[in-house]
Parts: structure tokens; sequence; C-alpha cells
């Protein structure tokens, strides 16, 4: 076995025991608290609240955007996470991502902007705003109720993602409907 071949038992030994302390420390601290039950009504409170105000017209589109604000945040959380720029002391659960229920909740607000705000400069407006919130607001708020942690983070850094996000993923869903409209009328 070489040094390499080392150092990759090593690194996967590393990752059991940080998955063994998680799930022990999820199951001892974490589930039933109140920030888990917090944690779960937002997100199903989100995503009903999603159905109810959805144009199901333009479902496909929107879902786009959803999933890809929902696949940046998520690859943003394990990033930032796995390099302490903060943490999650509270989780849905105690596998994967570090808190997918915000991954999940994040989409819904640029799903519906993105249904409201055709155009790029009142969705750009409701971007900032949107940005605003979730920087300026929810994140402080989550620290508050001990959902969140920061370590080498400020809450201004997450302002400019959150508009590029968002300015992100209607680029693409807007260019991705283009081409179906184009290869319909083909």
């Amino acid at each position: 076995m070489d040094a390499n071949d080392e150092l990759l038992r090593r690194s996967q030994q590393l990752q059991l025991q940080v998955t063994e302390a998680r799930e022990a420390y999820f199951f001892n601290e974490v589930i039933f608290s109140y920030q888990w039950f917090l944690l779960l009504g937002t997100l199903i409170a989100s995503y009903w609240i999603f159905w109810r105000l959805v144009d199901r017209g333009r479902l496909q589109p929107i879902l786009l955007v959803g999933l890809l604000v929902f696949g940046i945040s998520l690859a943003a959380d394990v990033i930032g996470g796995s390099y302490m720029l903060w943490d999650y002391p509270r989780m849905a659960m105690p596998w994967g991502p570090r808190l997918i229920s915000a991954d999940l909740i994040i989409p819904v607000g640029y799903m519906l902007i993105y249904q409201w705000a055709r155009g790029w400069r009142p969705f750009f407006v409701c971007c900032v705003a949107l940005g605003a919130v979730y920087a300026f607001v929810l994140e402080p708020l989550a620290i508050a109720v001990e959902i969140y942690e920061v370590f080498a983070w400020r809450f201004i850094y997450s302002f400019p993602i959150f508009v590029g996000i968002g300015l992100l993923a209607k680029g693409a869903a807007d260019a991705a409907e283009r081409t179906q409209r184009s290869e319909s009328a083909a």
C-alpha cells in the first residue's frame, strides 16, 4: 500500500467518524427540538404556499428555476460547511448536506419572483429585495434560533450570492424556454 492509498483510507476512516458523531449528535440533541420542528414546519409551509400560488401553466420553467437555485444553494452549503465558513448546529437530518431543508426552502422565493416578475428589470429588483431578506433578515434570525452559526462569514457576503443565484437561474430558465418555443415552432 503506497502513501496515497494510506491517505485515502485515513480520509475514509475520518469521514465514517464524522458521520457517526453527526448521527449521535442529531439523535441525542436535535431531533424533536423546537429548531427541528421549525425547520420541518417551514419547509412544509413554504411548499404549501408555493403550490397554492404557482402558475401551473408555466410550471416547467418555474420548477427549472427552483432546481437550479436548489443545486447552487446545495453546492454552496457543502463547500462553505466543508471549509467551516459556517455550520448548522440544528439540522433536519443527520446525513447529507448540513441544512438541506434550507436549501429546499430558498428556491421557493426565486420561483415565485420568476413567476411574477417576467422582465429582467423587475426580476432584478425582486432579486435584490429577496437577497436582502435572505442575507440580512433570515440569516440573523437563523443564528438567533441556533440553526445557523457563522465562523469566517459575514451576511454581506451572502447578499450578492443570493442575487447572483437568482439572475443565473432566470437566465438559464429563460434560455431553456426560448429554445423550447423555437423547437416547437419549427
